[in-house]
């Protein structure tokens, strides 16, 4: 052990070199273990978003982010389980909304049961939650706002080419 350190420490390039890779390797470590950390609370974002404790899908769905509502009697079929209290289609897809200079933005869009509004947000920012009864009424995310060019209350946006008047934005959680 006394000769290792020795030659360790007797020369200099090989030592700096050590240490050098050590720091590499631990920001590497830190740095990927973030990026997938965040990669998984963007992707488990929809699910905190509605608080559901238990989603029901199709067995063939792929990816969260272009869920296919499940049939009328697949539906029937969960609300009849005992403990259920109940049960409603949520329809997650990605959008292109039409920017004011005319280019396109990508987003996560959320369809809410027009009769319940199951999944709705709980705590509003600005607007009301009841607000989404009105025809073409949409909640912006904070984050999707500032892609968007933060529009406010009332103001008309374009999505997948249909008129959106938005009505509001929720209060997240902090991550």
């Amino acid at each position: 052990m006394r000769i290792s350190l020795t030659m360790l420490f007797g020369d200099r390039s090989r030592y700096l070199t050590l240490l050098i890779g050590l720091a590499v390797v631990s920001f590497l470590f830190i740095q990927q273990g973030s990026v997938f950390c965040g990669i998984i609370a963007r992707i488990a974002k929809p699910v905190d978003a509605v608080g559901a404790p238990v989603w029901v899908c199709d067995p063939l769905l792929k990816s969260i982010d272009d869920s296919k509502p499940i049939e009328d009697t697949d539906l029937d079929r969960v609300r009849s389980v005992p403990g259920v209290k109940w049960a409603e289609r949520l329809l997650l897809r990605t959008a292109q909304v039409r920017l004011a200079d005319g280019e396109f933005e990508t987003v996560r869009m959320f369809g809410l049961d027009d009769y319940t509004l199951a999944g709705r947000p709980t705590k509003m920012l600005l607007g009301s939650t009841s607000d989404l009864f009105r025809p073409d009424a949409v909640i912006i995310g904070k984050a999707e706002s500032e892609r968007l060019g933060n529009p406010h209350l009332g103001d008309i946006i374009e999505i997948n080419d249909y008129r959106a008047q938005v009505c509001g934005t929720p209060k997240s959680r902090p991550r």
